[in-house]
């Protein structure tokens, strides 16, 4: 697992899963399977092959918030999996137990940025603006991404001279979709 230079990742599942058979209580050994699993899926070009290492690495991170709930890295990495997988409820759920453990303002900020495009396109746009200011204040380059999602939430809620400051800052960063256009 730790090899340098590549690590041998088969070996290193291989040796992971012997050890979770003789005790499943490991949590180092759930902790570095899901990350195993996780590395082979993203170098992998056989899309189903893939998306079946991409779930065993979730369920290698569900093991390990099982047994240890306040595992803040494992609740991040459940809510990135499910994020990119577009199951945005499942990642606000995970992304939000990453938040009781890891308060706004500290922790990983990509969580604040999947927590609150998973709760913009859940239409829960109070929750998704505090997220998406926290993830613009630590992330230069997603601000104008964030600020044209905060235009959008404040248009929906019919925050109209808000909803213009934040469209005028996407649209000189030149982000504005014709919807966009039409709301502004």
């Amino acid at each position: 697992f730790d090899y340098k230079p590549q690590p041998v990742l088969e070996l290193a599942i291989q040796n992971f899963e012997e050890a979770t058979k003789l005790d499943n209580n490991l949590i180092q050994a759930h902790f570095n399977l899901a990350q195993s699993y996780w590395k082979m899926a993203n170098r992998e070009s056989d899309k189903d092959l893939g998306n079946e290492l991409f779930k065993r690495s979730l369920q290698a991170w569900n093991t390990v918030t099982d047994l240890d709930p306040k595992n803040a890295r494992a609740w991040f990495e459940q809510g990135k999996i499910f994020y990119l997988a577009k199951r945005y409820t499942d990642a606000k759920f995970a992304l939000g137990k990453y938040r009781e453990l890891r308060p706004v303002g500290t922790g990983n900020p990509l969580a604040s940025w999947y927590l609150g495009n998973a709760s913009y396109e859940l239409r829960q746009c109070d929750s998704a603006q505090q997220h998406l200011k926290d993830a613009a204040a630590q992330i230069d380059s997603v601000r104008n991404k964030a600020s044209l999602i905060m235009a959008r939430c404040l248009f929906f809620a019919k925050d109209f001279p808000g909803s213009v400051v934040r469209f005028t800052e996407a649209k000189n960063a030149n982000l504005l979709e014709p919807t966009d256009f039409w709301y502004y």
